[in-house]
């Protein structure tokens, strides 16, 4: 019978010989349910933080006042027009607080690339959108024909489409998670390996691989700590490595003594 549940893990996962001695004993399958809980809360919570965080960008003072330079835009029959005088620029503040050039529109055909605007990174003629690489290249222009549909947006129309993309992010950073897990589910199946290795096989790999799934949760829940606080670690995906390994060889010395080793993978 188990000792220890699923919520308990995040936290006994660090530091209970006890715990791990109840997994290997009492639980059954590959852990990797409990590891996928533990991400998708996890995950969970990282992908409403990075909404939140791009919201609060949309409503700070310098992405405002961007937007709200913009003019208002109709696209008709794939050629543009604007409700300002061409050429209009649209400036933004730099790091050293001076204003430089973002975006141009010119619908008057005068303008044929955003090098003839000093410090400009891209052109929007009545035709096409042209983007600079950097200081030497431009990308491919884009023709406004491409869009195959007509558009009228105003500076206010443009924060909402903005607004709408920070839920899209949301959810497909959330779906993100899935391939996250699955990609620890493939470490946990080579560390239950290296678990075979470092118990001389007295356990069985269902036993090695499910205390491997329970020892990648530190790492796991250290690695969500960062994300959620904005804090970077240098080389920290190559140091969950040896965290992992750590936690795996913390878990099979707590076995004492040897499980039964003819449990299957479930």
């Amino acid at each position: 019978m188990k000792q220890f549940s699923l919520l308990q893990t995040p936290v006994m996962a660090f530091f209970s010989r006890e715990f791990y001695r109840d997994v290997a004993k009492n639980w059954s399958g590959t852990g990797f349910a409990t590891m996928f809980i533990v991400l998708l809360v996890l995950w969970s919570a990282i992908s409403i933080r990075g909404y939140f965080v791009m919201n609060q960008g949309l409503e700070s003072k310098d992405v405002n006042d961007l937007i709200n330079q913009l003019p208002t835009m109709d696209l008709r029959d794939g050629k543009l027009s604007i409700d300002k005088p061409s050429p209009y620029t649209i400036y933004a503040k730099n790091a050293d607080g001076n204003q430089t050039a973002i975006l141009t529109f010119d619908t008057t055909g005068n303008t044929k690339s955003p090098d003839e605007i000093q410090g400009c990174k891209a052109l929007a003629t009545e035709t096409e959108l042209i983007v600079k690489k950097d200081e030497n290249d431009t990308t491919p222009p884009m023709a406004w024909s491409g869009l195959q549909k007509d558009i009228h947006a105003t500076p206010t129309d443009v924060k909402s489409a903005l607004k709408s993309c920070s839920l899209v992010f949301l959810g497909l950073f959330w779906a993100f998670g899935l391939i996250v897990f699955v990609g620890h589910m493939l470490l946990a199946l080579f560390y239950g390996l290296i678990g075979m290795v470092m118990d001389r096989n007295k356990l069985g790999y269902a036993t090695c691989l499910r205390i491997a799934a329970i020892a990648m949760i530190p790492s796991i829940v250290l690695s969500s700590i960062l994300s959620l606080s904005g804090a970077a670690v240098p080389f920290w995906g190559l140091i969950t490595i040896p965290i992992s390994l750590g936690y795996l060889y913390f878990g099979l010395a707590a076995i004492d003594p040897p499980v039964v080793t003819t449990e299957p993978i479930t």
